[in-house]
């Protein structure tokens, strides 16, 4: 049995560079197994939303997290490089995955308040 996750962030409109992420481990109810709760391996990354039929593009490099049922709030660096030619009302999506099985733990929506070149 592994860790569940709560993902949010502090706020969903950016204002500048860092994503302010916030990783929370849930931990299931109940009657815990004899070897405990395994740690969730988490996946996230920013990338465009895509408009019609074209493809969300990755707009961050992928951030690696573990997430142990004990850990807490996490908060990982995840930031928007220099050079990407977004606009300022951009719509971005926060994508989180199990690392190993690529299992889907949420998408949160973002808001670009500035122009990020």
């Amino acid at each position: 049995m592994r860790v569940g996750l709560d993902l949010a962030v502090s706020t969903p409109e950016l204002s500048g560079g860092t994503v302010p992420v916030i990783l929370k481990p849930v931990v299931p109810a109940g009657q815990l197994p004899l070897g405990g709760v395994q740690p969730l391996a988490v996946r996230l990354w920013v990338e465009t939303t895509p408009a019609g039929d074209a493809p969300a593009r990755s707009v961050t490099a992928p951030v690696e997290v573990v997430v142990a049922p004990d850990a807490g709030e996490l908060r990982p660096p995840v930031f928007l490089p220099e050079g990407l030619d977004l606009r300022a009302g951009q719509r971005l999506s926060l994508r989180a995955i199990d690392r190993d099985s690529g299992l889907d733990l949420g998408t949160l929506g973002l808001t670009l308040l500035v122009d990020w070149e």
